[in-house]
């Protein structure tokens, strides 16, 4: 698939619109220079291959039942599959536990 191709010229178009859009949320929410998520961000070759797994089937979308927020995962064609569990539950968990284990 290259940029040229005009039957994918939409779909780059759609995720340049999409990053930009993504890059405005991100600078509104993380506006303060010590803010801890600016490491997070996702640049534009990790959205392009985040696009590209979700298109292939490699990656899904899913929420969690628990705190209710979405999240990636590997589907099934992944060899990693299995270790499917909520990034947000998870390290609240851990924190919780680490926190704890000062006591």
């Amino acid at each position: 698939m290259t940029a040229q191709d005009p039957e994918n010229r939409l779909q780059i178009e759609e995720l340049v619109g999409a990053y930009k859009a993504y890059r405005h949320l991100f600078n509104v929410h993380c506006g303060f220079f010590d803010d801890p998520l600016k490491k997070h961000i996702i640049d534009p070759n990790l959205a392009w291959q985040i696009a590209t797994n979700y298109r292939n089937g490699i990656i899904g979308l899913t929420g969690c039942f628990e705190c209710r927020q979405k999240y990636t995962y590997l589907t099934h064609e992944s060899e990693d599959s299995c270790n499917m569990k909520c990034p947000y539950c998870s390290e609240s968990k851990e924190n919780e536990f680490i926190n704890n284990k000062g006591e």
